[in-house]
């Protein structure tokens, strides 16, 4: 939006021949391609299936040329011909991102696991985007199509390029700074992207096709574009406060979009103007204005939120509401458990812990364990269907469960682990849905569907109850109770303690099971404790620690790794891994524990050896907690506040 109209309904012959040769300056083979001509494609075909795409020479594509005189020739003959410009020369490859079919979600969910792109061509179209990008040319013969759900690959054919007209009326545009025009090239594709753009040679131990699974729009989102469509898009003001009110939801391209379809309900949408002030809102952030401030404006004009009229819409039913003792004693004593005395099933439970005190490995060792139908901590463990929704980590996923194989010597075969490798929105119940239905058509009842992480899956506010209840609400009543299974949610600490999971209380309150993963910066060993069994009683401490496996080389010959989680509950076995990183502080602690008598003694030259850098707090924490594990593991005792190193047991550790 703009103060001045500014729909592009021709475009001069003079622009267009001008940005034809451009193109061919800069290396790119160009072709004249149909345009918009009264309402409808220059062809003359009302029903035209590609409107102001396909060329208007007689080979398509194979006819595109960089030459000077047959580009003044072609515009001489089709002044206003739109221009296409050929891809997979020099390794140019454009990603086409159609919004329609919700591409740019795919996007967002890939740069999430994987990182941004380099500075780049980016390209506005009617609707979406292009991204270019160069790989080695000799694997342009094996790109793949499709890059996921709403993502085409051109590496063989042509994009529409600016100034061209987009069947809708708009012209394509470059960003400011991105453009091609005005000498800006392709960037080269990272490692991860370049992989991801082609099949495989040969055999490989990684899935050839790429599954993005169930995205739909954040719940925030749909909200908000159910808002817009009570407000009118003309008003400069109410326009811009709209935009800052999407930027400040953190949602990205996703947020972009939505603003992007309200303007277009408006004749000064300008795509170029847009998206640069899209932009400007990242420099230049209006302080108060959220997506609160949408919701007002169009309540105030009479707008009601659907998706809170939709909370309560499904009746009770009254059959087996109310119990008799009798029915009670019954119910009370078919408690049964995934892993017996740890991890009850059909229930809701989570394991939240810091970034790198490995909770996710931890629960893909146990995901593993129940889907190869092994005893997991040693303990009788249910067999049973997993489900993975690995919405951090869809692409490391993969390497994790090869090394975690690799580590028990065992195949990985055609177990019963199924993978969601991106980021749904399960605090949306149309989401919810969506994944049980995905599970259904599967043709399998899992025994436990993990979450990994609960931020990536709930675009809500953690910090307010009914939000994070109506969240866990969706997932117990449409996943837990549809398959009767086991809900494990993965989450993170709060940002002022390490102590409790993010947010609100609900996600303590709310759940039948909790477990914290707690570890310092430097100590192989992670530590699991139990705060919350509703119906047993907690366990002790639980210790694991991570491997590191080396599994291929890739093609520079630097090494592919990953880790895999290692329950380590015997004393040799934690001794050994604490003497292999001394320097941890688990590792000083039995050192000054070997040179100290008194507890002051040791704690002092426990302190020592943390070193002066560290602040008092950071120390006396490090203290509590390497004291609490050592005491815990048997490794050490304290009586009349004299220091006992314990032998490690011979036999035990058999």
């Amino acid at each position: 939006m703009t103060d001045e109209t500014n729909t592009v309904i021709e475009i001069y012959p003079k622009v267009l021949i001008d940005a034809a040769l451009k193109y061919a300056e800069r290396g790119f083979r160009v072709l004249p391609l149909h345009t918009i001509k009264g309402g409808m494609c220059s062809c003359g075909d009302k029903d035209c299936r590609s409107p102001a795409k396909h060329p208007l020479t007689p080979h398509g594509a194979q006819d595109a040329s960089s030459d000077e005189m047959t580009i003044r020739g072609w515009w001489s003959k089709w002044p206003q011909a739109n221009i296409g410009l050929t891809m997979g020369d020099s390794g140019c490859v454009a990603l086409d991102v159609d919004t329609r079919n919700m591409g740019h979600l795919t996007w967002e969910q890939i740069v999430t696991e994987n990182g941004e792109l380099p500075e780049t061509p980016t390209q506005r179209t009617g609707n979406g985007c292009h991204y270019l990008v160069r790989i080695d040319p000799a694997a342009i013969p094996r790109v793949r199509g499709k890059l996921g759900p709403g993502i085409d690959i051109k590496a063989n054919g042509y994009i529409v390029a600016e100034p061209s007209i987009h069947h809708s009326g708009r012209r394509y545009a470059w960003d400011d700074g991105l453009d091609i025009l005005q000498g800006f090239m392709p960037a080269q594709a990272p490692v991860w992207l370049a992989r991801m753009l082609v099949e495989p040679l040969g055999d490989s131990a990684a899935p050839s096709g790429l599954n993005l699974g169930v995205i739909t729009l954040p719940v925030q989102l749909r909200e908000a574009a159910d808002a817009l469509a009570h407000l009118t898009s003309d008003d400069y003001h109410q326009w811009i406060e709209a935009g800052m009110a999407l930027h400040a939801t953190g949602l990205g391209d996703a947020a972009y979009q939505v603003w992007v379809d309200w303007s277009q309900t408006s004749p000064k949408f300008d795509h170029k103007a847009q998206r640069a002030k899209w932009v400007s809102f990242g420099r230049n952030r209006q302080a108060g204005v959220t997506i609160k401030t949408l919701f007002s404006r169009a309540k105030a004009v009479g707008w009601v939120n659907p998706l809170t009229l939709a909370r309560f819409s499904e009746p009770v039913k009254a059959d087996g509401l109310i119990l008799n003792l009798d029915q009670l004693r019954d119910r009370a004593s078919g408690l049964k458990w995934l892993v017996k005395n740890v991890i009850p099933d059909n229930a809701m439970g989570m394991f939240f812990g810091a970034s790198g005190t490995y909770k996710s490995f931890i629960a893909l060792d146990f995901g593993l364990h129940m889907a190869h139908g092994l005893a997991w901590l040693e303990r009788k463990t249910r067999a049973g269907a997993v489900v993975y929704i690995a919405a951090e980590g869809g692409a490391g996923l993969w390497n994790r469960i090869r090394a975690w194989h690799l580590d028990r010597k065992l195949p990985i075969g055609s177990i019963p682990f199924y993978v969601c490798p991106v980021a749904v929105n399960l605090g949306d119940p149309a989401s919810v849905i969506a994944v049980q239905t995905a599970i259904i058509d599967l043709g399998i009842e899992p025994r436990m569907v993990v979450v990994d992480t609960l931020s990536q899956t709930f675009a809500g506010d953690e910090n307010k109850r009914e939000e994070a209840a109506g969240y866990l609400r969706a997932l117990g009543e449409q996943i837990r109770a549809r398959f009767a299974c086991t809900v494990l949610l993965i989450h993170h600490t709060g940002h002022s303690t390490n102590e409790r999971p993010r947010g609100s209380s609900a996600f303590i309150a709310d759940l039948d099971f909790l477990f914290g993963v707690f570890k310092e910066k430097e100590d192989p060993i992670a530590t699991m404790e139990c705060l919350k069994q509703k119906d047993g009683d907690k366990i002790e401490n639980l210790n694991f620690q991570c491997i590191r496996h080396v599994l291929e080389h890739d093609e520079d010959g630097d090494e592919i790794t990953s880790l895999a989680a290692i329950y380590t509950n015997q004393v040799h076995a934690l001794v050994a891994a604490v003497n292999a990183k001394q320097d941890s502080n688990y590792g000083k602690f039995l050192r000054a524990a070997q040179m100290g008598t008194t507890v002051a003694d040791v704690k002092k030259a426990f302190f020592a050896d943390l070193g002066a850098d560290k602040a008092a707090n950071t120390k006396a924490k490090a203290w509590s907690r390497s004291l609490a594990w050592a005491q815990k593991n048997n490794l050490i005792r304290v009586e009349n506040n004299v220091f006992f190193v314990s032998e490690p047991d011979t036999e035990s550790a058999k």
